[in-house]
Parts: structure tokens; sequence; C-alpha cells
């Protein structure tokens, strides 16, 4: 049976998942997929990957933000 998606696709969504993962190691697998779907997804059972790349990114976009906020209050506190 021939598959109606292409194989090709599952490394780069893999890749953008990686990536973000990255960001804040300290999530378990569950609870990055959950944050992520909070993004905007009501039912994310039916999504195709462009759908959860757009997620994935716009997830990232955030958590980025925040990190780099958490950085800079961090400097603050430690600047006299």
């Amino acid at each position: 049976m021939r598959p109606d998606r292409p194989p090709e696709r599952i490394g780069p969504f893999l890749q953008e998942l990686q990536e973000t993962w990255e960001l804040y190691p300290d999530f378990r697998f569950g609870q990055l997929i959950i944050n992520i779907a909070e993004t905007g997804v009501a039912n994310m059972y039916h999504l195709e990957e462009e759908s959860w790349l757009h997620l994935i990114r716009k997830y990232r976009k955030t958590l980025q933000a925040a990190l780099e906020k958490q950085e800079e209050d961090r400097n603050a506190v430690e600047r006299p």
C-alpha cells in the first residue's frame, strides 16, 4: 500500500520539533505537545503537519521571548 502522505515530510517536521524542545529540554514530551497545542488548536487529532509546523513555530517564538525576558530579569538582579 502506497502512503497518501510523503514520508519525506517527517524529517523536517521532527527537526522543527527538536529545535523547539532544545530551547527548554526540561519539558517532558507531553508538556511540550500540550504547550504547543494550546497556542491555538481546539482538536489536534486531525491536524496536518503544516498546521502543526505553524503551531510549533508560533510556540517557539513565545518560548524564546519568555526565555530572553527571564535572562534579562536575571541580569538586572545581578547588576548592582
